[in-house]
């Protein structure tokens, strides 16, 4: 059993705090909104901290409490108008297109807007942040089948997502290609006249 000493709590955040601070901006999709989700988190944990038995745990144990903040948060239907992604939330090297990145954002906006919260957290921390699927299962009390199916389910909700929003936007591209030639024939129609 771990001793109640409150220092302990902040000498096992210390080694964590920056990528759990990250992980908590990648979840919501923005800074602001990253970091009230962080700071809630450590509030949370701080409070639980004599409840934790085993110091070795401690890194499952927090990002268990920021996965769990993150969906109680995401159920209040105040806080679903700021969970977007925005271009603030995803790093962009100095030297990248801009049309280019805007592109990529507004696709992972749309791949993770087709997931619930608690999927959103899986595919993060295993695909962004390289979890082992073993640790996830233990974090969030799952089964290691579950979590692989959550993945796989996850993944195909996002592709799903992307490809149909893809359709939509080549549709619409064909409707003003379209539009487009009905007018330039128009205009050449009444040129002649």
């Amino acid at each position: 059993m771990m001793k109640n000493d409150r220092d302990d709590f902040w000498d096992l955040l210390k080694p964590e705090y920056k990528k759990t601070m990250m992980f908590c901006r990648k979840l919501t999709g923005s800074i602001d909104s990253g970091d009230d989700l962080f700071q809630d988190a450590l509030v949370q944990a701080y409070q639980n901290f004599s409840q934790l038995r085993d110091v070795s745990a401690f890194n499952a144990w927090l990002y268990r409490i920021i996965v769990n903040a993150f969906k109680s948060k995401k159920r209040r239907s105040f806080w679903k108008r700021f969970t977007s992604l925005t271009e603030q939330a995803l790093y962009i090297p100095a030297d990248a297109n801009p049309e280019q990145a805007f592109g990529h954002r507004q696709t992972l906006e749309i791949a993770l807007s087709a997931v619930s919260p608690e999927h959103r957290a899986i595919i993060i921390l295993h695909e962004v942040e390289g979890w082992p699927v073993k640790e996830i299962s233990e974090m969030i009390g799952k089964t290691e089948g579950a979590v692989k199916a959550g993945l796989f389910r996850a993944r195909n909700k996002m592709k799903e997502a992307i490809l149909s929003a893809t359709r939509s936007a080549e549709r619409k591209a064909q409707s003003v290609i379209v539009e487009r030639k009905d007018a330039e024939c128009a205009a050449a129609k009444s040129s002649l006249e």
